[in-house]
């Protein structure tokens, strides 16, 4: 399978060395999340087939199918909201995705000092919405 990876987030390496990843399913149902350890930081991903979410399919989708999008956004909130009460993480948008695991890895490495420090500040916090 030629494959793009799907990044829901980032987490602290030492605390994935703490708590193993849950079985979750991936972006597409079929596929489980697993994880890409770079150094501090350890990426949570899927693994996704090119041919069937090129960003070109995906973005069409996101125009004409509002019960996929619908899906796939709660997919990814419901994913990342589970993992955050595991994991101090910085959640990624919706559909962040890479080519390979080379590009996902210089992207990361070039924010390991913001990352490190956003870990710190987040640590032992929680997000909370008001809706009024």
């Amino acid at each position: 399978m030629d494959g793009l990876i799907y990044l829901y987030g980032l987490i602290p390496t030492a605390e994935a060395d703490k708590n193993s990843l849950p079985f979750l399913k991936g972006f597409d149902g079929t596929s489980n999340l697993y994880t890409i350890q770079l150094d501090e930081i350890t990426a949570i991903v899927c693994n996704l087939d090119s041919g069937q979410y090129s960003e070109d399919s995906i973005q069409d989708l996101i125009n004409s199918d509002m019960e996929w999008v619908q899906e796939k956004a709660f997919h990814h909130h419901e994913t990342v909201m589970h993992l955050s009460t595991m994991f101090t993480m910085v959640p990624l948008k919706f559909c962040t995705l890479y080519k390979n695991k080379a590009s996902l890895v210089t992207t990361v490495k070039a924010n390991e000092p913001k990352m490190l420090e956003t870990f710190d500040i987040i640590s032992g916090n929680e997000e909370w919405n008001l809706k009024i």
